[in-house]
């Protein structure tokens, strides 16, 4: 009786160490087990400044990343971003689905789903774009689809343009005659989305457990900046000569392009920093106020969504990063009393340094190595007090020599054909 007893205790024992328990001594690894969890996301924008906000432009899904940073595993889903933050998104897996997604009569397996299955563990959540064209997912892809890639290498970049590129969206008219005097990079599409991010703190996923990941937005979790660049055309009508006839040259502003550099291109996603070692160009149309040939001075304004804006490191050169080259479109009556005669148009092309209106700004804080930055603001406003002088034939250059602020320079080897 006594040996049976033995026999009976050790086969229990035996049972209890080979069965698959939450206790520590299991000796099998937890992902050979369907120890799974259940995640739904939704998104909140409410805490973006109204200006913020996603508007026409907003992304319709984004890009979610499970890190799980004990035992690194990862899955990654894309999930739309619209509709009750608190209500789960639907979307489907790109990477690693634990399980397969079930389809009932009348699906597909490409139909979204709601709830998402990850192995438990302790997660980091990640979530950006995921409807993005002019985002390169180079960079993403990799970290997703190589196991030994750790969150910190996380990053995306915007894509970049030659300017005879056919895949690049040219704004400015007559673009075959637009010179590029500052040739030291490619261009980033006009108009670029403003890209969106936010994370969630480690956080541990129990078996059989559901969660629902709420992504709340606010300007400091921003990815990009949005920048408003204002400056003012002041045109001067006529010539008064010395006896004291005039000669009338009325002009009308009927249009103002223009290119700006110093565009940072790759952020990581990790800590949102910016590589401000390679920047990149973007063409841009300005908002002009309603202008007339009696008008003596015309607003412009243009907004640009770009992860930051890098000053050059001369304040005299035109080359680089920190420069705006411009190009006014302005039509004038050919017979100057009669206002409906025929219109000639005209462009007045010019450029300027950013250098002191950017470091009064203060976009970013740079890293210790100078190599990185991260934007210490959501949003500003680049005014340029130097005003655009046109007298209907040249831009006229301010020949005072105002310290800290910067000034407008004429082009002339610019050729840009009239239309």
């Amino acid at each position: 009786m006594k040996h049976k007893l033995i026999i009976v205790i050790m086969a229990l024992m035996a049972g209890f160490f080979t069965s698959c328990t939450d206790v520590e001594f299991c000796p099998d690894s937890v992902d050979e087990h369907p120890h799974t969890a259940t995640v739904s996301y939704g998104f909140d924008w409410s805490g973006l400044d109204k200006e913020l906000r996603p508007g026409a432009n907003q992304p319709d899904s984004m890009y979610v990343v499970a890190y799980r940073v004990i035992n690194m595993w990862k899955s990654s889903v894309i999930v739309a971003c619209k509709g009750d933050a608190n209500k789960p998104s639907a979307g489907k897996y790109i990477r690693n689905a634990v399980e397969p997604v079930v389809t009932y009569p009348g699906q597909t397996k490409t139909d979204t789903i709601k709830q998402f299955k990850v192995k438990t563990g302790e997660y980091k959540f990640v979530c950006f774009n995921g409807s993005n064209s002019e985002i390169d997912y180079t960079d993403v892809d990799n970290y997703i689809y190589n196991d030994n890639i750790p969150l910190q290498s996380l990053s995306f970049s915007f894509k970049t343009y030659d300017k005879s590129s056919p895949d690049l969206v040219k704004i400015i008219p007559k673009w075959e005659g637009w010179t590029d005097l500052n040739d030291y990079a490619g261009y980033i599409q006009p108009e670029a989305r403003a890209v969106y991010y936010d994370t969630l703190t480690v956080r541990q996923l129990l078996k059989n457990r559901n969660y629902h990941m709420k992504f709340r937005f606010n300007d400091k979790m921003r990815l990009t900046q949005r920048l408003t660049f204002k400056f003012h055309i002041k045109k001067l009508l006529s010539t008064v000569f010395e006896n004291g006839d005039t000669n009338p040259h009325p002009f009308t502003v009927d249009s103002v392009f223009g290119e700006v550099s110093g565009i940072p291109y790759k952020v990581n996603l990790s800590n949102r920093y910016i590589d401000i070692t390679k920047t990149a160009k973007m063409m841009w149309r300005a908002n002009v106020t309603p202008d007339n040939d009696a008008n003596e001075e015309v607003d412009c304004e243009a907004i640009i969504d770009v992860p930051t804006l890098v000053r050059n490191q001369q304040k005299n050169i035109y080359t680089g990063p920190g420069i705006i080259h411009l190009i006014i479109y302005c039509s004038s009556p050919i017979d100057p009393d009669d206002p409906n005669s025929e219109r000639k148009v005209k462009h007045f092309p010019g450029n300027i340094n950013l250098y002191n209106t950017l470091e009064k700004a203060k976009l970013y804080t740079t890293t210790l190595d100078k190599q990185n930055a991260y934007i210490t603001k959501a949003k500003a406003t680049l005014e340029i007090i130097d005003k655009i002088v046109l007298d209907g034939s040249n831009i006229i250059e301010n020949s005072d020599n105002n310290e800290g602020l910067d000034q407008w320079k004429a082009i002339e080897e610019r050729i840009i054909v009239d239309i």
